[in-house]
C-alpha cells in the first residue's frame, strides 16, 4: 500500500444552500495535520521539472474565480415489493482556480410545508466528495428505501474546509478517470462494472465510487455509492460495486456515469 496512508478527517467549514446555484467554503490557515493526507509531490519517486512553490498551506477564501456549483440535482421515486424506493443524484462543479478540498453534503427532501420528509439525519442524506479540480465535474447519489412521496423540492447543502493551489509543496493532487461503464444483465440492473485511470503515482489504499443514473433524454433519475471502500491502484485498473436497489427503472443503463471522488 505504500508508506502514505489516508486518516478519516472530521469536515468542517461554512455551509451554503445549493438552491442558490453557488456554494461557497471556508478554510484553515494552518497546514493540515491529520485527515486524508494525499501524497506529497516528492513522494512518486520522481523530481518534478521545476522546484514547486512553497505552498504548505490552503487558501483563506474560496477562490475569486469561483467556488462550487451545483448545476445538476435531481431524484426519482419508485414503490418496489410495497417499498419506496428514492434514488437521487447530484453534479458538483469547480468553476474556480483552485482544489477544492474536503467536501462535506447535506441532502433535504422538503415537502410543500417545507418540513423535512426524510430525517435530515438518515446517512443515505450525507455524502463527502474528498478532492476536485479546478474544472471538473464530479457526481454522487444513493439509492435507498424511504417514504418519501411528500417530497417537492431537493435541496443540497455544503461545507468546503481548504481550497489549494493545484500545485504546492503539501499534497500532490492528481486526476482520476472512469470510462467503459457496463451494467449486468439483471432487472433492474444492480451491478456496475467500469475501468478506473489514477494519476496519482501511489496505491490509494481506501476510496469509494459513486454513480449518477440519468433517462434516455439526458436527466438524472438517481445515483449511487458503493458500500465498501476498496484500493486504487496507479494506471489502469477495474473496478465494480453492486446497487443493493438496482438502477431505477427510468435509468438508461447506457448512459450510466460513474467517478472516484471519495478518497478516505
Amino acid at each position: 500500500m505504500g508508506a502514505n496512508r489516508f486518516d478519516r478527517r472530521a469536515l468542517l467549514g461554512l455551509a451554503a444552500v445549493a438552491g442558490t446555484g453557488l456554494l461557497i467554503g471556508c478554510a484553515k490557515d494552518e497546514p493540515p495535520v491529520d485527515g486524508p493526507a494525499l501524497p506529497s509531490p516528492s513522494s512518486s519517486g520522481s523530481a518534478p521539472a521545476t522546484p514547486p512553490p512553497t505552498v504548505n498551506a490552503p487558501d483563506l477564501t474560496p477562490p475569486a474565480a469561483g467556488a462550487l456549483q451545483i448545476p445538476e440535482r435531481s431524484w426519482s421515486l419508485e414503490t418496489r415489493g410495497g417499498k419506496e424506493i428514492l434514488s437521487y443524484g447530484v453534479v458538483v462543479e469547480n468553476i474556480g482556480d483552485r482544489v477544492a478540498y474536503l467536501n462535506s453534503f447535506e441532502i433535504r427532501f422538503v415537502g410543500r410545508d417545507g418540513e423535512d420528509v426524510i430525517p435530515a439525519e438518515s446517512v443515505f442524506l450525507k455524502a463527502e466528495v474528498t478532492v476536485v479540480l479546478p474544472g471538473e465535474r464530479v457526481g454522487f447519489g444513493n439509492t435507498f428505501a424511504a417514504p418519501a412521496s411528500g417530497v417537492s423540492r431537493m435541496d443540497v447543502e455544503v461545507a468546503t474546509k481548504e481550497w489549494w493551489a493545484p500545485v504546492n509543496s503539501v499534497h500532490a493532487f492528481a486526476p482520476i478517470t472512469v470510462g467503459e461503464v457496463a451494467t449486468d444483465r439483471s432487472s433492474p440492473p444492480k451491478k456496475l462494472m467500469f475501468a478506473v485511470d489514477s494519476a496519482y503515482g501511489m496505491v490509494l489504499p481506501s476510496t469509494r465510487a459513486t454513480a449518477l443514473f440519468r433517462d434516455k433524454e439526458g436527466k438524472i433519475v438517481g445515483g449511487a455509492t458503493a458500500p465498501e471502500p476498496s484500493a486504487l491502484p496507479s494506471g489502469r485498473s477495474e473496478g465494480a460495486f453492486t446497487v443493493e436497489h438496482g438502477l431505477p427503472k427510468a435509468a438508461d443503463a447506457a448512459s450510466t456515469e460513474v467517478f472516484v471522488p471519495i478518497l478516505l
